[in-house]
């Protein structure tokens, strides 16, 4: 496996997330699985979330950043936007070591966070950004790891649907139960996505904030 070195991200935007909070379970021999893994409703995540969107993943690549650490790049298309992005733009997620096996005398964190393959489309709830202190790497992940990860998965009937880790549960309260019309397992695509928009717009009318 070769890794690349890069000095920089002129290929698109880079998102300067919360997955430094992963940084620092490693450094202190944490488990970030227990610590971060966990289940939660989509208003929650999308309170939580600067970013969430439909996006297909077009490339993922383990480089070497600008602080020589191993990360995982993984660029999504995005093809529908709930709060943060723009249809057609690309989002760079940043996630510090790798789940792959790396050239022997190379240093790399196991990779905490979720794996997203090319070709295949995701809803995906990325943290907040935060403001690194001058010289220092950023990285990111979804909010609540593998919970803020939806999976598309299209059915030989043509349907597509969603569905986390967690099989969705908890995802919505009994009044947006009744729109999915199921309270755990995959949701319908469109349906997902509808009422993630109108929890987006009702929320940015409250705070006056753009979704």
């Amino acid at each position: 496996m070769m890794i690349k070195r890069t000095s920089g991200m002129g290929r698109a935007r880079r998102l300067v997330l919360g997955g430094l909070v992963a940084v620092g379970l490693m450094a202190t021999g944490s488990s970030a699985t227990a610590t971060m893994v966990q289940a939660l409703s989509a208003p929650e995540m999308l309170s939580m979330a600067a970013q969430v969107f439909e996006g297909t993943v077009t490339e993922t690549s383990v480089e070497l950043d600008e602080c020589q650490h191993v990360v995982t790049y993984t660029f999504f298309k995005v093809l529908e936007t709930i709060k943060g992005t723009e249809v057609g733009e690309t989002v760079v997620l940043v996630q510090l070591g790798t789940s792959s096996q790396v050239p022997q005398g190379i240093k790399a964190y196991r990779k905490v966070g979720p794996t997203f393959e090319t070709g295949k489309t995701y809803v995906v709830f990325l943290d907040r950004e935060m403001e690194p202190e001058a010289g220092h790497c950023t990285y990111n992940n979804p909010i609540g790891l593998d919970a803020g990860m939806f999976t598309e998965t299209v059915s030989a009937g043509g349907d597509t649907t969603l569905s986390n880790a967690f099989g969705n549960r908890g995802l919505f309260k009994p009044a947006e139960r009744r729109v999915v019309e199921t309270p755990s397992g995959p949701l319908n695509r469109g349906d997902f996505l509808s009422v993630l928009k109108k929890l987006s717009q009702d929320t940015a009318e409250k705070t006056g904030d753009q979704p």
